[in-house]
């Protein structure tokens, strides 16, 4: 019963981080979790030092998770990004999720704005670090 509610966790912490475009080494929490359901129901005598390492490894990727590693920037650093990118911009620049069918499977698209600029803004597309593309 455990491997299931477990298998249910790691599903719809997949489904959860698909929806946000995370990195790919988002992932790692969801897989750790699919991994704790294999072993406990295939019921193979792991020991105590393979639980302990599936434990510390499950820890360690959910603080990273929880951290925001591998997510992608959310509006404020988005703001904070494209300012340093355009530092002769006048501010404030502010930014509004956007059209994502412009950005990649792990990108996240925000329209920027700021003053004197256009009224549809300009779209970027950030990953879980920086600005990866931007259109006029």
């Amino acid at each position: 019963m455990a491997a299931l509610v477990l298998l249910c966790a790691a599903v719809s912490d997949v489904l959860v981080l698909g929806s946000q475009h995370a990195s790919p080494k988002a992932f790692l929490f969801p897989v750790t979790l699919a991994l704790i359901a294999i072993l406990l129901a295939s019921e193979l005598p792991v020991g105590r030092a393979g639980w302990v390492a599936v434990a510390a490894i499950a820890s360690v990727s959910l603080a990273l998770l929880m951290s925001g590693w591998g997510l992608p920037l959310n509006t404020n650093r988005t703001e904070r990004a494209f300012a340093e990118r355009h530092p002769n911009l006048p501010s404030p620049i502010r930014c509004r999720p956007g059209h994502q069918e412009l950005g990649g499977l792990f990108e996240k698209v925000y329209v920027c704005l700021f003053r004197g600029s256009d009224s549809r803004g300009f779209p970027v597309a950030v990953n879980d670090k920086r600005i990866v593309d931007e259109w006029p």
